[in-house]
C-alpha cells in the first residue's frame, strides 16, 4: 500500500536525515522522492521495516514546503518516521583530509553511524538485534578500513597498529584459504601472539552480545548469529547516488552483513587458532558452524546451477545477497553438522572452498568487492525485495546474559 509522508523539520536543529518505520511484520518495499528540490544521496533499510534517507540538504523547515516521501509498504497502516541527528555523545570528527573523495556535511559520518545503531532497534527479534550488535562491533574493531574512517569510534586510542596487525592476519588466512582452493601445501599457522589477541577479541564480543560460553547452547546460538549474518538476514542494506560522495559513504558503513567471500575468514581463522592451540576448545567446536555458515554465504550470495555452487573469483562475490534462504532449509544445514569433528570440518571447508573458488584471481587478495548495479541509484526511487517473511525458526525470542542492557546499541 502506498503512503505518502510529509517531512518537515519544527525544531531549530538542522538535520539531513530521518527514518522511517513500518508497522512489526510489515515490509518497506519502495522508498520515493520525487520532483522535489531536495535528493536522497543515501536510502537504506533493514529487517524490512525499518528505512532511512539521507539527503543532499537540510530537511525543510517549519516555514517552508515539506518534503513528500512516498512508501510502499506491505502494512495498511501508514509508517511512522522522525529526525535523526548525528549523535552528541560521540561528536563530531573531521574527514581524512588526504581521502580520495573528501565528504561533505551532507554525508556526515556521525549520522551513517546513528543510523547504523537505530535499525538495530527494530530487529523481529531480541536475539537478532544482538546479533547484529555483535556484528557490527566486530567490524568496527576490526575492518581496517573503518579503524582508520572511524577511529575515534571504535575506543582504540591507537587504531593504526590494531589496523597492521589485521590486514597482516587477513593476508596470512587467505594464503591458506587459497592453497585449500588449490590443493597446494598449507602455509604455516599465523603468529601466535597475533592469533591470541584477536581470538580474545572475537570470543570477548560473543560473550558481551550472545551469552557465555558456559550456556549449554552457546554454540549453537552463535551457530544460528553466523547463519543469519551470512544469509544477509542481518543486512543493512544502503543504496547510495550516483555520485562518489554518497559511494563513498556507502562503502565506509558497517552494514552488518558479508562483503565479499572474506566470510570464509571466520572458519579459517578458527581452523588456525586450533592448528595453533589457542582457545582450540571453543575453535573447535565453532569450527564446524562457522563453515557451514560459509555454505549458507554462497547459497545466498554466490551463483548455483541446479542447486549446485558454481566456483567464482574471489572478488566476484557482491556484497548483495542473490537470494535468500528459508528458514528450514538454514536449520538443516546447521544440525547436519552440529556433532561434526574439528578434523571433519576441516576437510568440508577444503571442499566447500573448491567447489565455490577459483584459484586465479587472488593476486590482490580479493580486496575488491563486485557490487552489483542495484547498489547503487539514480532519481529518487529505491525499491527493496523483502526477505523478513519468516522469523528465523527456533531462534530464541529473548537475550539470557548476565551483561545484557536493554535499549540501544553499544557506541564503542
Amino acid at each position: 500500500m502506498l503512503h505518502t509522508l510529509n517531512i518537515g523539520n519544527p525544531g531549530p536543529a538542522p538535520t539531513r536525515a530521518i527514518e522511517v518505520v513500518s508497522p512489526p511484520g510489515s515490509c518497506i518495499q519502495k522508498v520515493s522522492v520525487a520532483g522535489q528540490s531536495s535528493a536522497p544521496l543515501i536510502v537504506m533499510r533493514r529487517f524490512d521495516r525499518w528505512a532511512a534517507i539521507v539527503f543532499d540538504r537540510n530537511v525543510p523547515s517549519a516555514s517552508q514546503d515539506p518534503l513528500r516521501i512516498h512508501i510502499d509498504s506491505t502494512s495498511a497502516i501508514a509508517p511512522d518516521w522522525r529526525l535523526v541527528q548525528s549523535s552528541p555523545a560521540i561528536g563530531p570528527w573531521d574527514s581524512d583530509p588526504n581521502a580520495r573523495v573528501s565528504l561533505a556535511p551532507p554525508v556526515a559520518w556521525m549520522t551513517i553511524a546513528e543510523l547504523e545503531a537505530r535499525s538495530m532497534e527494530h530487529a523481529p527479534t531480541p536475539s537478532e538485534a544482538a546479533w547484529a550488535r555483535y556484528f557490527r562491533e566486530l567490524d568496527l574493531k576490526t575492518n581496517p578500513t573503518l579503524l582508520h574512517e572511524r577511529g575515534r569510534a571504535t575506543g582504540c586510542p591507537r587504531p593504526q597498529p590494531f589496523e597492521s596487525l589485521v590486514k597482516v592476519m587477513a593476508g596470512l588466512l587467505l594464503e591458506r584459504l587459497h592453497a585449500r582452493v588449490t590443493g597446494g601445501q598449507m602455509p604455516p599457522a599465523p603468529p601466535t601472539c597475533e592469533t591470541v589477541l584477536l581470538s580474545a577479541l572475537q570470543l570477548h564480543l560473543l560473550e558481551k552480545h550472545i551469552g557465555g560460553r558456559n550456556r549449554p547452547d552457546w554454540a549453537s546460538l552463535v551457530a544460528r548469529a553466523f547463519a543469519s549474518f551470512a544469509s544477509g538476514r542481518l543486512l543493512l542494506d544502503i543504496r547510495a547516488a550516483r555520485s562518489a560522495a554518497a559511494e563513498h559513504a556507502r562503502s565506509r558503513s558497517s552494514n552488518g552483513g558479508p562483503n565479499s567471500a572474506f566470510v570464509f575468514l571466520f572458519a579459517e581463522f578458527a581452523a588456525a587458532a586450533i592448528d595453533s592451540d589457542v582457545d582450540a576448545e571453543v575453535w573447535s567446536k565453532l569450527l564446524p558452524r562457522l563453515v557451514t555458515a560459509a555454505e549458507i554465504y554462497v547459497r545466498c550470495y554466490g551463483e548455483l546451477s541446479n542447486g549446485s555452487i558454481v566456483a567464482r573469483r574471489l572478488g566476484e562475490y557482491s556484497d548483495m545477497p542473490v537470494r535468500s534462504m528459508p528458514p528450514d532449509e538454514l536449520e538443516r544445514l546447521l544440525a547436519q553438522h552440529s556433532d561434526e569433528s574439528a578434523n571433519d570440518a576441516k576437510l568440508r571447508l577444503n571442499g566447500l572452498a573448491r567447489a565455490s573458488l577459483l584459484p586465479n584471481g587472488w593476486s590482490d587478495g580479493g580486496a575488491y568487492v563486485h557490487h552489483p548495479d542495484g547498489c547503487w541509484f539514480s532519481g529518487g526511487t529505491v525499491e527493496f525485495p523483502c526477505q523478513q517473511a519468516q522469523v528465523l525458526a527456533r531462534a530464541p525470542q529473548t537475550v539470557d546474559r548476565e551483561d545484557s542492557e536493554p535499549g540501544r546499541a553499544d557506541n564503542p
